[in-house]
């Protein structure tokens, strides 16, 4: 009587220890998986603050009148300029929808 016990003992201390050690597995893969986390986390943030800070400077108001000096020729649009939107040549394009072919104006 007293060999079934110990077997039935032996074999709950078994699964016991197998089941501890598979949770302590468990634990240490979601620990290293939360590091990459918020190593990646601390990464992407810091990059946003690279990103906002660059996004400061060009977009600062003397530097954009300072490249817009520069490079854009502002003058004043004489009346020759201006045009009737009637007066735009339109394109021919073609759209391809579903196996049919229909042919549009662009701007119309």
């Amino acid at each position: 009587m007293m060999r079934p016990i110990i077997f039935l003992t032996f074999l709950c201390l078994c699964g016991l220890i197998f089941t501890v050690f598979n949770m302590e597995q468990r634990v240490q893969d979601l620990r290293a998986e939360l590091y990459d986390t918020n190593r990646q986390l601390k990464d992407n943030l810091d990059e946003l603050h690279v990103l906002k800070a660059e996004w400061t400077y060009l977009t600062h108001p003397k530097r954009l009148e300072e490249i817009s000096n520069k490079y854009l020729i502002t003058s004043n649009a004489s009346f020759q300029q201006i045009k009737q939107i009637e007066a735009v040549p339109l394109e021919r394009s073609i759209l391809v929808r579903e196996n049919t072919t229909e042919e549009i104006l662009v701007g119309n």
